[in-house]
């Protein structure tokens, strides 16, 4: 029976330095491997309207302390510092707000924010962020991780294959950089909204052309939605350096000043062909 107890005590005592080490002469309990993030970014209305206007789907990211000061005034969740993107005026709504998407064929660099999803995949991360744009499914978001084997990958959703080499330089190069800048958080992924350029399928191929565009499709709309455009363009953290960013925001101030003037209502048009044109 003593042989016994000494054999549990043994076990006993083997189990606990197995989960502790020693450091100072004292007993310290090993911590759990550092927890495993995936970055979210943004440049457009995440930065400041986390849930849906339209949806009602919240994205589910952390507002910890480690952001704050950081904050570019919209939300205290995102920070300024991801990685360098090509982001333009290159697309619109249904309801015809003019939109940020990733454009390096006609874009400025600009910096991006980023925020760290509360989901505990990224694969969770991912349907969070496309439920709260509204398409439900991977369809609509890009991403870079890490893979098991340490190679960085990328999937790109609504940007051209040809883009590939170029957003991965820049979204797997800033992951190397900050994978472990962040106390007890290790960001292995990051994702982003991947809309297409819905000014070049109604013909529009360079920035100036999308300029006239946006302007035609805004002429055609309710003030309402025009007020809607302006106040995406005004909130919206890299408008100031877009290429025709601080155009459009000083177009739709005039049209709505001028609209206000004349108490009119500017009827939209139904049928109105969104084109290159004036």
């Amino acid at each position: 029976m003593a042989k016994i107890r000494l054999s549990i005590l043994l076990l006993m005592s083997f189990t606990v330095l197995t989960n502790c080490t020693l450091k100072k002469g004292q007993l310290v309990e090993n911590k759990p491997s550092e927890e495993e993030k995936t970055a979210v970014l943004a440049w457009g209305s995440l930065a400041w309207q986390l849930s849906s206007p339209n949806y009602g789907n919240r994205l589910n990211v952390t507002g910890d302390n480690w952001a704050s000061g950081n904050d570019p005034g919209k939300n205290p969740a995102f920070k300024r510092g991801g990685p360098i993107l090509p982001i333009e005026y290159s697309s619109y709504t249904d309801d015809g707000r003019i939109t940020l998407v990733i454009d390096p064929a006609n874009a400025n660099n600009v910096e991006t924010l980023f925020a760290l999803s509360n989901e505990k995949t990224l694969k969770a991360a991912i349907r969070n962020l496309s439920l709260r744009e509204g398409c439900g499914t991977s369809d609509c978001v890009g991403y870079t991780y890490k893979s098991p084997s340490g190679e960085y990958k990328t999937v790109l959703a609504g940007a051209p294959k040809e883009w590939q080499e170029l957003i991965h330089k820049r979204t797997a190069t800033w992951l190397k950089e900050n994978e472990n800048k962040f106390l007890g958080k290790k960001i292995t992924a990051v994702i982003w909204t991947d809309l297409p350029r819905r000014f070049v399928d109604n013909g529009a191929h360079n920035a100036a052309q999308m300029l006239e565009a946006a302007k035609k499709l805004l002429r055609t709309k309710p003030i309402s939605v025009q007020k809607k455009a302006l106040e995406y363009l005004k909130k919206a953290p890299v408008t100031p350096f877009t290429k025709n960013g601080p155009a459009l925001e000083k177009y739709l101030e005039n049209l709505l000043k001028t609209a206000s003037q004349r108490g009119s209502f500017i009827k939209p048009s139904a049928t109105a062909k969104i084109s290159a044109g004036t």
